[in-house]
């Protein structure tokens, strides 16, 4: 049974976190910046993820994680030589370019060179929108956040910022 409006993509989002124990929050209209509704939750490793419908986007819902670099991290980065700046994002990037999710560096990143987010993101068009779909977004799209926290504390060590 495909999801037809979106009162039917609440009751199955909403059904899907029950079902996993994921009570973090539903915001329904009106919600902030333009969105039809808006979830919050953490996956079983406990990063947060968000899944919600941008009302230019009538039959969509969107999965999001972002990973926001700790300042300590911040600061090394800005720390490193130019080249080896360079090389750590170019392997960045090869690394999580054919991720099943895509990913966007902070909007700031090509003016500055800093990164201070990766947000990585999956949508699902209503006739695809199944638990199984939506499971599967979830999961792809906190798998890239938690390689790129991966990336960044091999690269610069550990903090409990991230």
């Amino acid at each position: 049974m495909s999801v037809e409006n979106i009162a039917g993509a609440i009751e199955l989002i909403k059904t899907w976190m029950t079902q996993r124990g994921i009570s973090e929050g539903l915001e329904t209209k009106p919600t902030p910046g333009g969105f039809s509704f808006h979830f919050t939750g953490k996956s079983a490793s406990e990063m947060p993820f968000t899944i919600i419908q941008p009302e230019q986007l009538e039959k969509t819902v969107i999965i999001i994680s972002e990973v926001r670099i700790a300042e300590e991290h911040i600061k090394s980065i800005k720390a490193m030589r130019s080249k080896d700046c360079d090389e750590f994002f170019y392997n960045l990037r090869k690394n999580i370019v054919f991720a099943p999710a895509q990913y966007a560096f902070d909007p700031d990143f090509e003016k500055t060179g800093i990164l201070k987010s990766i947000q990585f993101s999956k949508e699902i068009c209503y006739d695809g929108l199944t638990e199984d779909r939506l499971n599967e977004a979830v999961q792809d799209v906190v798998r890239g956040a938690i390689f790129v926290i991966w990336q960044i504390r091999k690269e610069f060590g550990d903090t409990t910022e991230e």
